[in-house]
């Protein structure tokens, strides 16, 4: 395989695209028909952004959603009306499906570029694109997929810097955009901002193996620019913080100013154009931190909880349970892996330990193997998850990124013991691992699409409607006329 990718180094691109475009038609197949209280809200925005001199909605959190899902209706009517794309609905849905195959794309290409190997990049990709996080967020219109696929993109292009021998600072443009992107998409990526800063400003002398041997004859190859030559590093890691800045800057004060008219004072009287009134323009931007509606994890701390987000993360519910109520009764039976009811759950909880543990025990190895981009997955991993059990830690939405982060992780640390391996088995050694990932993606993603992608796709589903709303506000989103059989979409597809 190392030889077919020297001779054709355009093989891995075509093989990240071709899996992308095979989770873009199982996505497509299993185009869900589930609604929840968001998704409605969300929807209803887009809706009405789209009537002749409506404002759009621009709520400061995830700045782009309906304005985005705006541009994209408009251009799926404008290009695809014809085809039958005419539904608000389903074009969002399918908008939130390209960017879930943009982030496997970026996935499968980070991962063979991490690890050599064209393999593990295919099972990284597929085993994150499973995870019933990223496979629920993938059909729905709401954000979470958004920021994941844009966490994934930055993962790459870190590494792509790290390792750049010439020019890095030619990325940097590109990466500032990324990071401009993922905080358009969801404020808690500022997260994601700092920690890339971090990791290209870490000093090279902690990244070095070992001190090279006086009075060698060898010519030394050459290294990554931003180890080699400190200013190419700041300059780097400068350009791309400033375009990240100010481009993030430049949204929100467009948004805020140009379009809602929010005054900077108290002592401004403008005329508001929105629903947040004369809201500053600061506490606009601010808005949802200064609610006292989230952000207990910690005060009222219940390891339940994010015991709960971080397990749905991976594993869809099982239907039947009532999803009015917190369902913290889990199938874990981790002494008794024998036990077929738990053996789905053991499996999560065996390759999160695994992952965790080896991380820690193997940290330098991992440190010096893969540098800077697994300081920034690990710490990655770490800061949301605190911060998902600070703000919202039993729902599986913001659980989304750390989940990918730790399948990251574990395809690392398994591609490095391969690799300590290979002086007793040879080329052989990465084999029990690649076996061990595929047994974990067949148990995961055989229940998430049993118990998520199959019945959700089948059976439209209402969930969380406010008695305040009206039965136009809810169901209007319903179009029958997209479907040949809209009470058995599968009828063609499935004669019994």
């Amino acid at each position: 395989m190392t030889s077919l990718i020297r001779k054709a180094p355009y093989l891995p691109y075509l093989c990240a695209l071709a899996i992308s475009l095979l989770y873009f038609l199982f996505q497509f197949h299993h185009m869900q028909q589930y609604f929840d209280s968001d998704q409605i809200v969300y929807l209803n925005n887009i809706k009405h952004a789209l009537k002749p001199g409506a404002t759009c909605m621009y709520y400061p959190h995830h700045l782009h959603m309906e304005s985005g899902g705006k541009l994209f209706h408009e251009f799926m009517m404008e290009h695809f009306a014809e085809a039958g794309f005419t539904d608000v609905v389903v074009n969002n849905r399918l908008r939130s499906i390209l960017f879930a195959c943009i982030g496997i794309f970026f996935a499968v290409l980070f991962l063979f570029e991490s690890t050599g190997r064209l393999f593990w990049g295919i099972l990284g990709g597929i085993l994150i694109g499973f995870c019933h996080g990223y496979l629920s967020y993938a059909t729905k219109v709401d954000t979470a997929i958004f920021p994941a696929s844009a966490m994934i993109a930055l993962v790459w292009i870190i590494q792509r810097i790290e390792r750049s021998k010439r020019r890095p600072v030619l990325l940097a443009l590109p990466a500032g955009i990324i990071l401009f992107l993922g905080v358009m998409f969801h404020q808690y990526m500022g997260f994601a901002c700092v920690l890339s800063v971090i990791a290209l400003l870490l000093p090279p002398l902690l990244f070095r193996p070992s001190i090279p041997a006086p009075f060698t004859m060898e010519k030394k190859e050459k290294g990554p620019e931003i180890e080699e030559n400190p200013r190419a590093r700041y300059l780097t890691v400068t350009v791309m913080a400033l375009s990240g800045i100010i481009l993030i800057g430049a949204g929100f004060f467009y948004t805020g100013e140009s379009v809602y008219n929010l005054p900077f004072s108290g002592e401004e009287r403008r005329e508001s154009r929105s629903i947040f009134g004369n809201t500053l323009f600061q506490r606009w931007i601010m808005g949802y931190a200064v609610l006292d509606t989230w952000g207990k994890g910690f005060k009222n701390f219940n390891p339940k909880n994010p015991f709960r987000g971080f397990t749905k993360s991976f594993l869809s519910s099982v239907p039947g349970k009532n999803l009015s109520t917190f369902d913290y009764d889990y199938d874990y039976k981790i002494n008794e892996p024998e036990n077929e009811k738990g053996i789905t759950h053991n499996q999560v909880a065996y390759f999160t330990l695994i992952t965790l543990a080896g991380c820690l025990i193997f940290f330098p190895f991992m440190w010096v193997r893969y540098r800077r981009t697994f300081f920034f997955i690990l710490s990655g991993f770490i800061v949301f998850a605190l911060y998902v059990t600070y703000w919202e830690a039993h729902y599986y939405e913001f659980w989304v990124v750390p989940c990918l982060l730790l399948c990251l992780l574990a395809v690392l640390l398994l591609n490095l013991l391969g690799e300590k391996l290979s002086p007793l088995l040879s080329r052989f050694s990465q084999y029990p691992f690649f076996a061990y990932i595929i047994f974990f993606i067949i148990i995961v993603s055989f229940h998430n699409i049993r118990f998520h992608a199959a019945p959700y796709s089948r059976n439209r589903v209402f969930y969380g409607i406010s008695s305040r709303w009206s039965r136009d506000y809810t169901y209007g989103l319903v179009n029958r006329d997209i479907y040949k059989n809209p009470d058995n979409v599968y009828a063609d597809v499935y004669k019994d």
